[in-house]
């Protein structure tokens, strides 16, 4: 690369960053200088001097009952598109059965007119 060519990148990058606003870094760096320093009570050999408080017991009373009335809504649900499908099987079982009868009979109607009717199979 020709030194011209890195002496335009050069200005062409400072151009840009003189266009940044200044106020915008301590805008950033606000947020980490608000906030409380972390404090640990240790011990100089490593150990805490009180029991680290007990962890919480997972989601509020109210969300545990409402997750246990979405699972109970949920496998009422099943069940009823289980029993739904049973009502359309025994619906349509009858109907299939007597459908593949009619289609067995014509069947062999139509063997007796072409004259196989005689041969047992």
């Amino acid at each position: 690369m020709s030194p011209a060519r890195i002496r335009r990148r050069a200005q062409t990058a400072r151009g840009r960053s003189s266009r940044l606003d200044a106020s915008g870094v301590g805008a950033q760096l606000s947020g980490m200088t608000k906030r409380s320093p972390i404090e640990l009570d240790m011990t100089p050999d490593g150990q805490f001097r009180s029991p680290p408080p007990p962890p919480r017991s997972g989601l509020p009373w109210l969300a545990r009952i409402g997750l246990g009335a979405a699972v109970v809504a949920a496998l009422a649900g099943l069940v009823a598109g289980a029993a739904l499908a049973l009502w359309l099987v025994s619906i349509l079982l009858p109907v299939a059965i007597l459908a593949a009868v009619i289609a067995w009979l014509a069947f062999r109607i139509q063997l007796w007119r072409l004259g196989g009717g005689s041969s047992r199979s």
